[in-house]
């Protein structure tokens, strides 16, 4: 069977090429159109998702800090910003406005850690521990650490601490009262940066001198050469000044005067430990004679002076002598009781003691019979200057020559012919021994300020 072929003319080839290619660019732009829709879709969907993502924003105040992840990050970020400054101040810091974290929608990337941390730094409120030191109540200053505190205290002890020793002050507050005359406490707290002071600083500030005024009493054996060594830089004219109508060659017992001297801030107590031999004077035992005149007198047994050892602090402030303290006694020669036998019958008549001469020139400064303390003296005080002769009042025997700590210091003990016997005590100096036979006006010794005494002066006694 034959097939039948139709032979198209050429336009219809050309008419349906045309209709062909038509078909394939529709084609093209649909698939176009497609791919669009799907790249515009997925960079929406992108971008909402960045919207819609929730971060923590770090903030000091109203100051934001820049963006985290989420908490924890944030109170990493905190905590290693506070160790940060505590390692570079060497010491604990106290966050005083804790930042705070909010949560809010960004698209922003959350920040760098040394951007975050700066930031904190520059921002954050923060006090720093500190050590104050409070005199008398009076805070002077803050350290920030305590090797510093201990540093300034140390500098200004060793000033007058010859052992140059290393206190440790903060650790051991007892060791502040050992030292130190004033009220000195050392406070733990926090403070603003601004207001920690320099080691060289505070001392300085330790080291300034100020003014300080007391009233100063008059005491027993005083006189105005002797108060005056008492102080540094005041003068005869100063005290003038602060005592309307003072008259320095009339003081009296319990007057008070107003004195303006300088002084340190901070007062080191020093103790020397010193160690010396003492005399204890030898006891007397008295026996009575009702046959013998009151002008016998006769050792019936020999008695011996002792002798102890003394150790005892001897205390300093600021390198002048204040007092003493006894750390102990040890005897080491007992001694031994002087037996005298003295006549009791009256004699018909008795030398007057009037005839007695002046024992020193100087300043009467207490009188028999008057009251002190609740007991009544029993002799005459002159004073004068340590090294001043003293003379013997009248001819007669030594009786006895020793030392009394508690009372007369060096003292000299004559019977006199006429019944009476005389006694001088606190001298600097003995100039005779017992059983030396002495006339009027012998020298005897020189004026001192031993025993219990406030200056120096004579004590006499006419027994």
């Amino acid at each position: 069977m034959s097939k039948d072929y139709k032979i198209k003319s050429l336009q219809e080839v050309q008419r349906e090429n045309v209709r062909k290619n038509n078909q394939k660019k529709s084609e093209i732009k649909v698939v176009g159109y497609i791919l669009l829709t799907v790249v515009v879709l997925l960079v929406s969907s992108i971008f909402f998702i960045s919207l819609g993502k929730k971060q923590c924003l770090l903030k000091v105040g109203k100051n934001e800090i820049g963006y985290v992840e989420n908490n924890n990050v944030a109170m990493d970020i905190i905590a290693k910003t506070k160790k940060q400054i505590e390692q570079e101040s060497g010491t604990e810091i106290k966050i005083i406005e804790q930042p705070s974290i909010d949560l809010v929608k960004t698209g922003k990337k959350a920040d760098k850690e040394e951007k975050l941390i700066k930031g904190l730094k520059d921002k954050m409120k923060y006090n720093i521990k500190a050590y104050t030191l409070i005199i008398d109540g009076k805070a002077l200053g803050c350290l920030s650490k305590s090797d510093e505190i201990n540093q300034v205290l140390n500098e200004i002890k060793n000033k007058y601490d010859s052992k140059k020793s290393v206190v440790d002050f903060v650790g051991n507050s007892s060791n502040l009262k050992l030292w130190f005359k004033e009220n000195v406490e050392i406070e733990n707290n926090y403070v603003n940066k601004d207001k920690i002071a320099k080691v060289k600083d505070m001392v300085a500030i330790l080291s300034e001198v100020g003014a300080n005024t007391e009233v100063y009493v008059v005491k027993e054996g005083d006189i105005m050469s002797k108060i005056l060594e008492k102080y540094d830089s005041i003068t005869l004219n100063d005290i003038k000044k602060m005592n309307e109508g003072f008259n320095p060659d009339k003081l009296s017992i319990g007057q008070k005067i107003n004195i303006s001297s300088a002084k340190l801030l901070l007062s080191v107590i020093t103790r020397e430990e010193k160690t010396y031999e003492e005399v204890i004077p030898k006891a007397e035992e008295i026996k009575k004679n009702e046959e013998k005149p009151t002008t016998y007198r006769e050792v019936i047994k020999e008695g011996k002076q002792g002798k102890k050892k003394i150790k005892l602090n001897i205390i300093k402030v600021n390198g002048v002598e204040e007092g003493k303290e006894v750390i102990s006694e040890d005897i080491l020669v007992e001694p031994v009781t002087e037996v005298i036998e003295i006549g009791t019958k009256k004699l018909a008549e008795r030398s007057y003691p009037g005839i007695f001469a002046m024992p020193t020139i100087g300043e009467i400064t207490s009188r028999f019979g008057e009251l002190r303390d609740g007991h009544t003296h029993q002799g005459i005080d002159i004073a004068n200057d340590e090294g001043t002769s003293i003379y013997s009042v009248g001819t007669g025997k030594v009786l006895t020559v020793g030392y009394d700590a508690g009372g007369y210091g060096n003292y000299v003990k004559i019977t006199h012919s006429n019944g009476y016997e005389t006694l001088y005590g606190h001298l600097s100096k003995i100039m005779v021994s017992e059983g030396d036979s002495v006339t009027k006006k012998d020298k005897i010794g020189l004026m001192g300020n031993t025993g219990r005494s406030t200056g120096s002066h004579l004590h006499l006694e006419v027994i």
